[in-house]
């Protein structure tokens, strides 16, 4: 279970942990290149399924796998619209603009690779 008491709401599960992939490229300079690629996010996925359930169905891990990428892009559209807003409020000396602009050029990446899987999800 993983509890984020700064943006705590109800949301998917698959949020959280496709933000968690997200967050792996860091903030002031982000590089997606340290993501982790689709085998490793296969393996957290399987040991949080472990971690819940005595047996892991492979059915509905690759259905959490495939389904990440849409979470992904969710993520990177929440902290551009976010980033958007931190550009015109902000006091702090970061680039929130460019910052936005990233995460939208992620936004599209991540649901380009979603529509392009399977039609059977």
């Amino acid at each position: 279970m993983f509890i984020d008491y700064e943006y705590a709401d109800f949301n998917y599960t698959l949020f959280d942990i496709a933000n968690h992939f997200c967050e792996f490229a860091g903030v002031e300079d982000p590089d997606y290149n340290l993501c982790p690629d689709r085998e490793e996010m296969r393996t957290f996925l399987q040991f949080y399924l472990e971690a819940r359930h005595d047996h892991v169905d492979e059915a509905v891990l690759a259905r959490m796998l495939d389904r990440v990428s849409l979470f992904q892009a969710s993520a990177h559209l929440l902290w551009s619209a976010w980033a958007l807003v931190q550009a015109q409020n902000s006091t702090l000396d970061f680039d929130y603009a460019s910052y936005a602009t990233t995460r939208y050029e992620q936004y599209e990446i991540c649901l380009n690779n979603y529509l392009m899987q399977d039609d059977d999800l």
